[in-house]
């Protein structure tokens, strides 16, 4: 078919549709047209005024009326269908999608419309007003007289109120009329597209907020790689656990940590040991020193007439073979061979004694060096502030993170070496006190403290040392 044929064709079958301007709601059915057609309010209102002014029976027994005359005589009128069939159009209606074309094509087809006042059994036919007018004014005409009931009105609120005599029935027809519902559940709709619009502006606010958050951290972090980041520390004994990003061979036992021996505290070079060991130090000067030599250990030069070799013999030779009472620093001493200064032997074993003393010492400062120290790192929680006092155990932190190392260099033990809690002094050296605040630390290392404020550029210090008693 061609375009003008099809033009044609819509045109002739809109034609057939009936126009809504013939759609009237005079309740009256004045205009006696066969034009006109009534809508459902308007045909009830000239029903039921026109009963109000005739003589009929009220309640029908016709099979399907749903008015029925009750115990009392009076009528009774049960509308749970009728609620349940609008509530099933309300539904219909809220869930419509159909466009106006839709609409169009489902227009009642204009040449159903009826002009037979006989008003025949049809379910596609529709009466027009003169039509319903006609047939119900025939029917009325043709009702008996029934003295049983005095009145019955409709009032504004759709109640019909039915009289006989000192008796009075209403009747809530409010329901015949879906009007009303189908504005609720317009403005449901219209609250649910407000709150939908809300919601979507927070969402977009959210994600905005996000997408600023996360550029930021990326600025802050240098990279956009979410493994590298250490997360979620904690230490259970002597355990130290990575749960992020880390999830399987992610602990580290830190109960060998740090008991190092004499033997692997390295020291400087000291004149006159060759040891780079505290222990090795100790037994050179136990073994070398003349800290504590006896007279027969000590050796001397050769000196004119005495023919001894060492200071005890040298001794017994002058308090036998000679008569001269001198004492030690009244001995001139040789001091080319030993190095020393001392020019007597007074001189010579208090120099002796001093430099022994001057490297034990030194031993012990490095000793004291030894002792102190700083243990590993600990992550706490800042990003909460709150008034809570909570508690960290410093030493079950330092003893799990030296318990199993996660690299060690060829040939060292797979232990380090830990103290007893009971062996170290615990203190911190210095915090931020913008963040913490810290109440104290007891004789076990449990460290009390109070997170106040979240640090500003996302990491704050505590520094704790380690001191063996």
């Amino acid at each position: 078919a061609t375009n003008a044929e099809n033009i044609s064709d819509n045109a002739d079958a809109i034609a057939e549709k009936e126009d809504a301007s013939n759609k009237s709601t005079d309740g009256t059915l004045s205009d006696a047209t066969n034009t006109k057609f009534p809508t459902e309010l308007a045909v009830k209102t000239y029903v039921d005024n026109s009963i109000t002014a005739s003589e009929q029976t009220v309640v029908s027994a016709d099979e399907g009326n749903s008015i029925e005359k009750g115990t009392d005589g009076g009528a009774f009128y049960d509308d749970s269908t009728l609620q349940t069939s609008v509530a099933t159009n309300t539904n219909a209606i809220a869930t419509n999608t159909e466009d106006i074309t839709s609409l169009q094509n489902n227009k009642e087809d204009a040449s159903n419309k009826s002009d037979d006042t006989a008003l025949g059994t049809s379910s596609t036919l529709f009466p027009t007003q003169n039509a319903v007018k006609t047939y119900v004014d025939n029917q009325i005409s043709s009702v008996a007289e029934d003295d049983d009931i005095t009145s019955a009105e409709l009032d504004e609120s759709n109640n019909l109120n039915i009289k006989e005599g000192t008796t009075e029935v209403s009747v809530d027809l409010s329901s015949l009329d879906n009007s009303a519902a189908v504005a609720a559940v317009q403005d449901d709709l219209d609250a649910a597209k407000t709150a939908a619009s809300i919601a979507i502006s927070n969402l977009q606010s959210d994600v905005d907020a996000n997408e600023t958050a996360i550029a930021n951290h990326i600025t802050d972090d240098k990279d956009t790689d979410a493994s590298n980041e250490l997360q979620d520390l904690s230490l259970n004994g002597d355990i130290l656990t990575l749960s992020t990003p880390k999830t399987t061979d992610n602990q580290v036992d830190l109960s060998a940590l740090d008991n190092q021996t004499a033997s692997e505290v390295e020291i400087t070079t000291i004149d006159g040991v060759s040891a780079t060991d505290v222990q090795g130090a100790l037994e050179e000067l136990n073994t070398n020193s003349t800290d504590n030599q006896t007279a027969s250990e000590v050796d001397i030069t050769t000196i004119d007439g005495v023919s001894a070799t060492t200071v005890q013999e040298a001794l017994e030779v002058l308090n036998t073979n000679s008569t001269d009472d001198q004492n030690a620093s009244e001995v001139t001493y040789n001091n080319e061979a030993s190095g020393l200064e001392a020019t007597n032997t007074q001189a010579a074993i208090d120099e002796v004694s001093g430099t022994a003393e001057q490297a034990l010492e030194e031993v012990n400062k490095i000793s004291k060096a030894a002792k102190v120290f700083y243990p590993p790192s600990i992550a706490i929680d800042a990003s909460t502030p709150s008034t809570e006092i909570k508690t960290l155990d410093l030493y079950q932190q330092y003893k799990d993170q030296f318990a199993t190392p996660a690299v060690s260099s060829a040939g060292a033990p797979s232990l380090i070496p830990t103290y007893s809690k009971s062996d170290l002094y615990y203190y911190v050296t210095e915090y931020d006190t913008n963040v913490f605040t810290i109440i104290g630390i007891d004789a076990d290392g449990i460290m009390s403290y109070r997170v106040d404020n979240s640090p500003s550029d996302y990491n704050s210090l505590i520094n704790v040392v380690f001191v063996v008693k």
